[in-house]
Parts: C-alpha cells; sequence; structure tokens
C-alpha cells in the first residue's frame, strides 16, 4: 500500500484561498451593515447567525439585486439601458 503525501500549500492556492475568504467575509459584513441601517431585524438575526444568508444577501446587495427598474427618463432616454417604463 503506498501512502500519497502532499507538500505544503503552494503560493498561488493560498492566495485564492485567502482571496476567497476575504470575498465571503466582505459580503457577511455588507450584509450585517445593509440590515442595521435599513431596520431588517431578521435579516440581521439571520444573516448574523447563519452566515452563508449573510454572504448571499451581501452580494445580493453589491449586484443590486431585486432593485427596482431604472426608468428611461432617468437615464436621458437611452432606451437600451433601462426598461421602459409607460408615464
Amino acid at each position: 500500500m503506498t501512502w500519497r503525501t502532499s507538500g505544503p500549500m503552494d503560493v498561488r492556492t493560498a492566495a485564492v484561498m485567502l482571496l476567497f475568504a476575504a470575498l465571503c467575509y466582505s459580503a457577511w459584513l455588507t450584509s450585517i451593515v445593509f440590515c442595521a441601517g435599513n431596520g431588517m431585524r431578521p435579516l440581521l438575526v439571520a444573516g448574523a447567525a447563519f452566515f452563508p444568508v449573510g454572504i448571499v444577501h451581501g452580494s445580493g446587495v453589491w449586484l443590486a439585486v431585486g432593485k427596482a427598474p431604472v426608468p428611461a427618463k432617468l437615464l436621458g432616454g437611452c432606451r437600451s439601458l433601462a426598461i421602459v417604463i409607460p408615464s
């Protein structure tokens, strides 16, 4: 029977793992700050207690998921960047 041994982690892998951990932490922190600032207490408790909820919510805040569409009037009439809302 042969035993596999692996050497120390290379610098590139360590850097990617550190970047991923920093990204997850900052998304979680974004969720906590956003919920605290906007009075969303149930989501604040859920995001703080179950960190995957906070990570997904913080990423959604970054990407502006769930925001209302921007009327074309606010973008200077550019219809390709906005959903046209009849007035």
